[in-house]
Parts: C-alpha cells; sequence; structure tokens
C-alpha cells in the first residue's frame, strides 16, 4: 500500500503542474503581458496548495486520491453528466480568459481597490479550506456521478454536508468570486453565472442518479434542502 501511495503521489504533483501551467496560458496570453504579478500569485499559490494536498491525500485517502486522479470525463459516466461537465468546463473556460481581456484591454469596470483584492484572495484561501474538509468527510467524491458500489459507497451527511448537498460545488462559486476580485475583474462576477449553468446541470444529474442508486440518498434530498447556498438554493 505505500509504494500504491507514492505512485498516486508521482502521478498527481505533474497533473497539477500541467494544469497550472493551462492555467496560466488562459490568463497570461489573452493578457498579452507576463507583468501582472497577481496572476503569478495565483498560479504559485494554487500549484503549492494542490501539491500539498495531493501529499495529504495520498497519506490520508490513497483511495479517493485515485479517483481525483481520474479525467472529469470517463468513459462508463452518465451521457447526461458527460455533457454537463463539458458545458462547465467549457463555461469555465471562457470566464477565466474573460478576466485578463477586461483587466488589460476592456476595462469594463474599475479595478478593485487593494482591500478588495486582498480580501478576494482570503476567500479563494476560503474555498481551498471547504474543498479539503470536503474530501476529508467525503471519501467517495469523484470527479463523475458514479455510484462506487466496490468501495461500499455510504450517504455522506455530516461535516459540510450537514449544511449543503454540494459543498465541493458551493467551494467552486466561493474560489471564483475571490479570484474575480483578486486578479482585478469586478466585472466578472456576474459572469460567475456561467459556469453556475454547468454546475446546475450537473447537480441535477447527480441528484437524479444517486436517488436511484444509492440507498438512503433521496432520503437525505428531503432532510438537506439547500443545494449549494444556505437559505437560497
Amino acid at each position: 500500500m505505500p509504494e500504491d501511495k507514492n505512485v498516486s503521489i508521482a502521478r498527481m504533483i505533474p497533473k497539477i503542474a500541467l494544469q497550472m501551467l493551462f492555467f496560466a496560458a488562459l490568463l497570461f496570453v489573452p493578457a498579452g503581458t507576463l507583468r501582472w504579478w497577481q496572476g503569478w500569485v495565483y498560479i504559485a499559490l494554487s500549484l503549492g496548495v494542490g501539491a500539498a494536498g495531493t501529499v495529504w491525500l495520498g497519506k490520508t485517502n490513497p483511495d479517493l486520491l485515485r479517483e481525483r486522479l481520474k479525467p472529469m470525463v470517463q468513459k462508463d459516466q452518465p451521457k447526461a453528466d458527460k455533457r454537463a461537465t463539458l458545458i462547465f468546463l467549457f463555461l469555465s473556460i471562457l470566464w477565466l480568459v474573460f478576466i485578463p481581456l477586461d483587466v488589460f484591454h476592456w476595462h469594463l469596470l474599475p479595478l478593485p481597490p487593494a482591500w478588495l483584492r486582498w480580501t478576494g484572495l482570503g476567500l479563494w484561501a476560503v474555498s481551498m479550506w471547504l474543498i479539503y474538509l470536503t474530501f476529508h468527510e467525503n471519501s467517495f467524491a469523484a470527479p463523475v456521478v458514479k455510484h462506487q458500489e466496490d468501495r461500499q459507497q455510504t450517504v455522506i451527511a455530516t461535516g459540510p454536508y450537514a449544511v449543503v448537498r454540494h459543498p465541493l460545488y458551493s467551494a467552486v462559486l466561493i474560489y471564483a468570486v475571490g479570484i474575480a476580485l483578486w486578479l482585478g475583474s469586478i466585472a466578472a462576477i456576474p459572469l460567475v453565472a456561467l459556469p453556475l449553468v454547468g454546475l446546475i446541470l450537473r447537480i441535477r444529474v447527480e441528484e437524479a442518479y444517486l436517488a436511484r442508486h444509492l440507498p438512503g440518498y433521496d432520503a437525505y434530498l428531503h432532510e438537506r434542502p439547500w443545494r449549494i447556498v444556505p437559505y437560497i438554493w
């Protein structure tokens, strides 16, 4: 088992680095400049937190790490979830590219003041904390919709799942608002509605699928009315 953990960690860290290179290209190519220190801070912090989280999962929950190694689009994934995932990824990329275009070229709204930028970075930190809190609570947090019968999957209703049904998606919203502020695009905040469309589609697919395949999940849906934002939706 220790060797398997090490292999997983060794596979995941290069993957994180490639993802950060991809994100860097999405930011700096539209910006048309490398002189964007907030962008570099974002990339560096994301790489560091991702690597640290990978090591932590490899030591504490290698089964979950193996699930997180898998792509967001998989062969046996329900077709509806594939479509929703692809929509989410496409709209998320459009949203991220919008930020440097706005900051360096369009200037649709004034740049946020320094205190608001740092508040955004704080929101990013909160989103990271919520993501890893969710991983700590839910060993079945796969990147795709499926019932993990081989791992005796059960309904998780504790920790952040006691508040909302999909805390990972809640973290995505906090993350998006935080990054928009930190990178300097207030106009990108209402456009968070773009990737939110994909999340809503995924939520509907995921809940319908798990209600059919995971015993007790239908009751959990009635006990926890809030999907991603308490007292709103």
